[in-house]
């Protein structure tokens, strides 16, 4: 893999916040290792990570927020019912991002699930062999989407899970948020849900073989 130039890449807001908690995991006494922190950066040169840390970072560790599954989950969720209204979604929702966060995690995140739904698109009418071009980390998403989804499906169904993630548990076992039923019921107009999971599932025995 070739190493980025600084000069002509921008850092996002998700890689600046991952530097932060990979430096966080690594760091001792006030002494980073940064052996171990350039391990997770394959693109970027050791000179880099330094400079990007101590010219931008370390001043204002706190301007970069980590995301977690549920609260992309949320944004997604917020998208899909009130459109890109940053302001009402950062009132609301995440008062405590700022809304350039906000909108920069959405720019990251929405291509990613336009791939995921392309692949899922995939799934339902057969074509395995596409799916199986992608890379591991890829399936990996797409397998966890539909997992997401039929969880809260079967939430809306009354059916009990037998494994809730934590996106679960906070948005309830019992019976949907009312920030989840439009987009579910848009997202089954479009999908077999249980015709992805069967489909995924061969996906996964193949690329085992």
């Amino acid at each position: 893999m070739s190493i980025r130039s600084n000069k002509y890449h921008r850092w996002t807001d998700d890689e600046n916040a991952k530097l932060l908690a990979i430096i966080s995991q690594n760091k001792q006494n006030n002494t980073i290792k940064w052996s171990e922190v350039v391990k997770h950066f394959p693109e970027y040169s050791l000179q880099q990570l330094k400079s990007q840390y101590s010219n931008r970072l370390q001043s204002k560790p706190s301007t970069y927020h980590i995301w977690s599954e549920h609260e992309i989950q949320i944004l997604l969720l917020c998208v899909l019912n009130y459109g890109k209204n940053w302001s009402l979604i950062h009132e609301q929702y995440f008062p405590q991002i700022s809304q350039r966060t906000i909108q920069s995690k959405w720019q990251v995140f929405n291509k990613e699930l336009q791939e995921i739904l392309n692949i899922m698109q995939q799934l339902q009418i057969g074509d395995l062999q596409s799916v199986l071009k992608q890379s591991n980390e890829m399936i990996r998403l797409v397998r966890n989407h539909i997992n997401l989804l039929n969880n809260r499906m079967k939430v809306m169904q009354g059916v009990s899970l037998k494994q809730p993630t934590n996106h679960d548990m906070q948005m309830g076992l019992d019976k949907l948020n009312n920030l989840e039923v439009k987009p579910l019921l848009d997202m089954m107009k479009y999908f077999n849900l249980e015709l992805l999971d069967q489909k995924m599932q061969i996906v996964e025995k193949m690329l085992l073989q």
